[in-house]
């Protein structure tokens, strides 16, 4: 991680990159002077960190004049410009700029507003494998550093604010009798998975409830992404999984959890390191798969995934 001193200047919008900026922001904050993290999204997870995050209500450059910042740090996001935007502000007005990136893909798309790629002075990624994929795709190596994820180190740490019977409690299931089953999907029709991967949540979803209508030894618990669009999905499930309510904190659902089905999320990493069995349930044997080469969760397909799960018992 490089240094951060003086004011600094913290900026998120999607989850996979507000996380690990608030990770930052945790291990830096004794060593700063002042620091002001801007958002335009909120979370339950906010509550995870004893940081402040500021609701996004003035313009980047009302805020960078305001606080007069040393650096900018941001995540990178698809739903939203607001980190693009602070970026552009940070050259207009001459202040360092750094951004996360969470993940392996789309890391010189992420750069891209409005057909003009906007750049930080530095890229922040999480392994050697993400800068061989930046340097592929011809961002100059020597605004790369690998960091890691803090997030993760983060995680490692992390224990639940209450006991699993509360758990149980909230969703309106009955404890002790089964064990949770979390399924958390990427929003993928949000992005032409289709088009990209073969399949998308819609798909897939129904294809997984086809796969588990005759196992009833589980809690199936169904916890969407932040960009889900929530419609999409419930017909499927009907009364075959739990809908997670917004005020639960994701990690205690996956802490209290027996195992998370996804496709290609943060999430399944996240379930490993809090020592949570992981599943890809794929729908497509031959796609351009984003963790092909990643040991992230094991692999799971419609003929076979009853009988794994069944292996949990």
């Amino acid at each position: 991680m490089p240094a951060l001193k003086g004011r600094g200047l913290f900026v998120f919008s999607d989850p996979g990159g507000a996380k690990p900026v608030l990770s930052i922001v945790e291990n830096v904050k004794n060593e700063l002077d002042d620091y002001l993290i801007i958002s335009d999204r909120e979370y339950p997870f906010y509550c995870d960190f004893s940081v402040k995050v500021t609701s996004f209500c003035k313009s980047p450059e009302e805020i960078v004049a305001s606080f007069s910042p040393d650096f900018i740090l941001t995540g990178t996001s698809y739903t939203s410009t607001i980190e693009l935007d602070f970026l552009e502000a940070a050259g207009q007005m001459n202040v360092p700029a750094y951004s996360f990136v969470d993940h392996w893909t789309n890391i010189r798309e992420r750069f891209l507003k409005d057909g003009k790629e906007i750049f930080p002075d530095y890229i922040l990624l999480i392994d050697e494998e993400a800068r061989s994929i930046a340097i592929e795709n011809k961002i100059p190596s020597l605004k790369i550093i690998v960091v890691g994820n803090p997030y993760h180190d983060f995680l490692k740490k992390w224990k639940p604010s209450i006991p699993k019977t509360e758990l149980y409690h909230l969703l309106n299931l009955t404890y002790p009798a089964k064990k949770i089953i979390v399924y958390a999907p990427d929003p993928l029709s949000n992005v032409a998975g289709k088009e990209k991967y073969g399949f998308d949540e819609i798909n897939a979803t129904e294809s997984l409830i086809q796969c588990i209508q005759n196992i009833d030894e589980f809690y199936f618990v169904f916890a969407p992404h932040p960009n889900q669009k929530i419609d999409r999905i419930q017909n499927i499930i009907q009364e075959k999984m739990k809908i997670t309510p917004q005020n639960i904190n994701l990690n205690t659902l996956l802490f209290y959890s027996s195992a998370v089905i996804g496709f290609f999320s943060s999430i399944l990493i996240e379930a490993i390191v809090l020592q949570k069995p992981a599943f890809r349930f794929l729908i497509m044997r031959e796609f351009d798969d984003p963790f092909k080469y990643k040991d992230v969760g094991e692999k799971v397909y419609p003929e076979n995934i009853a009988a794994r799960l069944k292996t949990l018992l």
